[in-house]
C-alpha cells in the first residue's frame, strides 16, 4: 500500500504566497518628498517608490511573531512589501538604504512575510532585486520585484479573487458560529481536509508539473476553491482562515520523513499548538479525517518533524487543546474498564481510537484488545465481524478501523 508518508516529504516551498488587496482594507497613496532625499542614518530607510510614484510605509494592522523579531531594516522591508501589495502591485524601489544592511536582511524578512499573508496567491515565492550604489558610497537603491505564476499572467486573476474571497467568508460564516477556540481551530481543519486531497500525481512530477497545477497546490486558492493540494496548500490555507477569525497562525517550515515539509503553529486561547493537516488527512480520502496531528505540543511534534532553523517560534507546552485529551479519548494507564468508558463514545462511524499516555500503555492496549480478542467484548463492539488497528509508535495513538 502507498505510504502517504513517504509522500508527504514533499517541497513545502517556503515562500508560500501572499495576502490580497480587499482582505486587509490596506491604505496608501502618494506623498510629498524633498527633492533631496534625506540621508540614510543608522538603517533607517528614507524613501519608497511604487510605480515610479513616491509613497509612505504602512505597518501592517496584524504584527506576526515573524514581524515582531525583525530588526529595524527587516521591518521597513516587511512595510515595503506590505505597502506594495496593499497598493495591488508587485515591484518596488527603496531609496537609500544601506546595501550591506538590506543584503543581510532582505530573504529572511521577505520569506517570512510571504509566509505571513497566504491571501496572495498568485505570487510564486521567487523576488528579484537590482541594487545601484552611489559612487564611494554603502547607499545606494534598489528594487525588489515578486515573481507571479506564469498561469495567473495568462488567466482571468480578478475573477479568482472573487472566489477565494467567497470560499474564505463561507468557511468563516460557519467557524464564526462555534463556541470557542477549539471548536473553530477544529472545524477549519476538518473543512481544508474533507476539501481536498493530496496531490500524489504532482508530487511526482516535481519540476514537470505543469504551470496550472504548480499555481493551484501550495496556495490557499487551491485548497479553498479548487481542491487536490500538497503540504504547502494545506498550511497556507488554514493560516489564511485562522488571520480571518482573529488568530495568529504561522506558517512553520522544517522537515518530515527526511524531506522538506509545512504546517501549523496556532495560538489557541493563552497556548501556541503544532497542526499538521497534511498528515492528519488520511491517504488522501476526503471522507476520512483523523487528530493524530491536531494541537501537539513541541516535544510531540518533533518526533516526526524538524523544524527549519533560523526563527525562533513561540513555544508550545501546553496539552489542553490535544484532540485525544480534549475529547476525554485518553489513557494515563491501561485497564478495561477504562477502554470500556471510552468505548461509550464510539458513534459507529468505523474508526475508534484514543490516546496512550506512552508506549507501554499502548502495549498492554494492543495485548488484550487484539491479540487477546477483548475489543469484541466493548460495549457496541459485539457485532463488529472483523476490524484492523494500527498502533502509532510515534503518537502512542492506538486506532481501530471497524468492518
Amino acid at each position: 500500500m502507498f505510504n502517504k508518508k513517504t509522500a508527504r516529504a514533499v517541497i513545502a516551498w517556503l515562500l508560500a504566497v501572499l495576502f490580497i488587496f480587499s482582505f486587509a482594507g490596506c491604505d496608501s497613496g502618494e506623498v510629498d518628498v524633498p527633492e533631496v532625499l534625506p540621508k540614510f542614518e543608522g538603517g533607517a530607510l528614507s524613501s519608497l517608490r511604487i510605480a515610479g510614484k513616491n509613497a509612505e510605509f504602512i505597518e501592517p494592522e496584524r504584527k506576526s511573531a515573524y514581524y515582531l523579531s525583525l530588526d529595524e531594516v527587516g521591518k521597513k522591508l516587511y512595510d515595503a512589501a506590505y505597502t506594495t501589495l496593499c497598493a495591488n502591485e508587485t515591484s518596488f524601489k527603496l531609496i537609500g538604504i544601506d546595501i550591506g544592511s538590506f543584503a543581510a536582511a532582505y530573504r529572511f524578512t521577505l520569506a517570512q512575510f510571504m509566509n505571513d499573508y497566504p491571501e496572495f496567491f498568485w505570487l510564486n515565492g521567487y523576488i528579484e532585486y537590482e541594487t545601484v550604489r552611489a559612487s564611494n558610497s554603502d547607499t545606494g537603491h534598489i528594487t525588489i520585484t515578486f515573481g507571479v505564476y506564469d498561469y495567473w499572467i495568462d488567466h482571468d486573476l480578478e475573477k479568482a479573487k472573487v472566489e477565494l474571497r467567497q470560499a474564505l467568508d463561507a468557511v468563516v460564516l460557519e467557524a464564526s458560529a462555534l463556541p470557542d477556540d477549539y471548536q473553530k481551530a477544529k472545524f477549519v481543519h476538518d473543512y481544508i481536509i474533507c476539501s481536498n486531497s493530496y496531490d500524489f500525481a504532482a508530487y511526482e512530477l516535481g519540476d514537470a508539473i505543469n504551470a496550472e497545477t504548480e499555481a493551484r497546490v501550495s496556495s490557499a486558492y487551491g485548497a479553498l476553491v479548487s481542491g487536490d493540494i500538497m503540504c504547502a496548500g494545506y498550511a497556507n490555507a488554514f493560516n489564511l482562515v485562522m488571520h480571518e477569525l482573529g488568530y495568529e497562525s504561522i506558517f512553520v517550515s522544517g522537515e518530515a520523513d527526511g524531506g522538506s515539509h509545512a504546517w501549523n503553529l496556532v495560538r489557541l486561547g493563552d497556548n501556541f499548538y503544532h497542526i499538521d493537516l497534511t498528515w492528519d488527512d488520511l491517504d488522501g480520502n476526503r471522507a476520512e479525517v483523523r487528530y493524530n496531528y491536531f494541537c501537539l505540543s513541541d516535544e510531540e511534534i518533533t518526533k516526526t518533524h524538524k523544524v527549519e532553523e533560523g526563527f525562533d517560534y513561540p513555544e508550545a507546552t501546553a496539552t489542553e487543546y490535544n484532540y485525544f485529551v480534549k475529547e476525554g479519548m485518553y489513557l494515563d494507564y491501561y485497564s478495561f474498564a477504562a477502554v470500556t468508558k471510552l468505548a461509550k463514545k464510539y458513534k459507529g462511524d468505523g474508526v475508534f481510537a484514543f490516546k496512550c499516555y506512552d508506549a507501554k500503555v499502548m502495549a498492554d492496549a494492543v495485548e488484550e484488545l487484539v491479540q487477546n480478542n477483548m475489543i469484541f467484548k466493548l460495549a457496541g463492539f459485539e457485532n463488529v465481524e472483523s476490524f484492523q488497528y494500527i498502533a502509532d509508535e510515534d503518537t502512542n495513538i492506538l486506532s481501530f478501523y471497524i468492518e
